[in-house]
């Protein structure tokens, strides 16, 4: 993308606001309220990981028209790639969550255990016919 694809600070931040008061007037008021906090610390507090108590209003809780409000507001703050990333990241919860919640896997890079529960078999330096 060259320097004239890319809209000045003024009106991405004039687009951000509209299409930001749009998702938020899709919203009930109960969302709302899971939705809007206060601008401060918190707000490095945050992990992509899955979590089960994370604060705010998560995207399967809105409805097709909300949820499209929602992307509208990413589209205006992001490039294309960064929107493809963000839409990528979000269809990938489900393996996070899954990765999060499931027992741990055998260490198959520690030598003493790599024919040990690992899959696929790697071949080691010894010489398996003559077993040394």
């Amino acid at each position: 993308m060259d320097d004239g694809d890319r809209l000045g600070t003024p009106e991405t931040a004039a687009r951000m606001a509209a299409a930001a008061s749009a998702f938020l007037a899709a919203l009930t008021a109960g969302q709302r309220e899971r939705t809007c906090f206060a601008f401060g610390d918190e707000r490095r507090d945050w992990s992509f990981l899955p979590a089960q108590d994370r604060n705010g209003l998560p995207i399967g809780a809105l409805d097709d028209g909300q949820r499209r409000l929602a992307h509208e507001l990413i589209v205006t703050g992001t490039s294309l790639p960064g929107y493809t990333k963000v839409v990528s990241v979000m269809a990938m919860e489900h393996v996070l969550r899954a990765l999060a919640t499931s027992p741990p896997r055998p260490v198959c890079w520690a030598p003493s255990r790599l024919h040990t529960g690992c899959s696929p078999r790697w071949p080691t330096t010894r010489n398996s016919a003559s077993g040394s």
